[in-house]
């Protein structure tokens, strides 16, 4: 049986000792007072409106490269935001950019959860799409973002986002 990618990193039902996220660690950069109020005191701010389509965005496409239907916009629990949301990630599919689910893109390849140990310390984090088929094989992390120009990573700044 071939080894699968990523069998060689922890599972998250394996992680011990301290485990954090790369969000976390962006944001004790940013203030450790807001790192602790928010990953130990449980105080998140609420998501602004571009983050709660980018996370409705994310969603779509998680159901869509798992072959599940999309929620109806009464009971998505997305809003006013559920059509701007559908029409984007549409959008996305439409565009050809990403396989289309099938061959291609197994389920258990959507939203792949891993984790890196580095000394007593565990990254965790997730992979929006893994397609090891695809000629290059492909890894995708799915983004939102009114102006790409500006907010996307470049292969230079790349390297050094966490």
């Amino acid at each position: 049986m071939a080894k699968r990618l990523f069998d060689e990193v922890t599972t998250p039902d394996q992680a011990q000792g301290w485990v954090v996220s790369a969000s976390q660690i962006k944001r004790w950069r940013e203030c450790p007072r807001a790192w602790g109020f928010e990953y130990l005191k449980g105080l998140r701010p609420p998501p602004s409106k571009a983050a709660a389509l980018g996370s409705a965005v994310h969603r779509l496409l998680e159901l869509h490269f798992k072959g599940e239907p999309w929620p109806t916009h009464e009971t998505d629990g997305f809003g006013d935001r559920s059509a701007a949301a559908e029409k984007l990630a549409r959008a996305v599919i439409d565009s050809g950019v990403l396989p289309s689910p099938g061959f291609f893109i197994e389920p258990e390849n959507v939203e792949r959860s891993f984790m890196l140990r580095t000394g007593p310390i565990q990254i965790r984090g997730f992979i929006d799409l893994i397609v090891p088929r695809a000629r290059p094989p492909l890894v995708a992390d799915h983004k939102t973002s009114s102006d790409p120009a500006r907010y996307g990573l470049t292969a230079e700044t790349l390297g050094d986002d966490i």
